[in-house]
């Protein structure tokens, strides 16, 4: 079996969770399988460092640099919507990201990073998840029209629900 590659999208502002936990859950894979099965890549509009939400730096790979059809899983990290809304509107992203989901075996977004892909025309009538916190808000963004927004949480007892999102919470 040949090794994937599975992109994650970042740019300045994303949430760390949102490209860290995936590349950890692939790594992780890689570690029981014995070898290599996934490749991992992190990818921004112009490559080179990023600064996320909380600070921390990301070094990346530009868009330009990287075949977007040699691509297994694409995922789309999330951020504040006016972060989200400045990656989206980059030219190279409003090529690539549409181009690469065309070919990859699969993609999708972390928590808010569902706005990216609306943005980009992506998610028409489609049913999602998002980020619990950002729901309300997907389904009334201009450019995603005649798709339904769901949110779930997940009761284990009285102390605990989960729900979708890298910060959900436990009372």
């Amino acid at each position: 079996m040949s090794i994937r590659v599975i992109a994650l999208f970042a740019f300045d502002g994303v949430q760390i969770l949102d490209v860290t936990g995936p590349a950890s859950v692939f790594g992780v894979a890689n570690t029981v399988s014995g070898r290599e099965v996934y490749k991992i890549v992190i990818v921004s509009p112009g490559g080179g460092l990023i600064k996320s939400s909380c600070g921390v730096s990301l070094q990346t790979l530009a868009l330009s640099k990287v075949s977007g059809s040699k691509i297994h899983t694409l995922l789309v990290g999330g951020g504040t919507t006016t972060v989200m809304l400045r990656a989206a509107s980059h030219p190279i992203t409003q090529k690539w990201i549409p181009k690469c989901a065309q070919t990859a075996k699969r993609f999708g977004s972390v928590c808010s990073g569902a706005f990216i892909l609306a943005s980009l025309g992506m998610l028409s009538k489609t049913r999602v998840t998002t980020h619990w916190a950002s729901c309300e808000a997907l389904a009334n963004f201009p450019a995603w029209t005649r798709t339904r927004c769901l949110w779930w949480m997940v009761s284990c007892g009285p102390r605990q629900e989960f729900r979708p999102g890298s910060t959900c919470r436990l009372p």
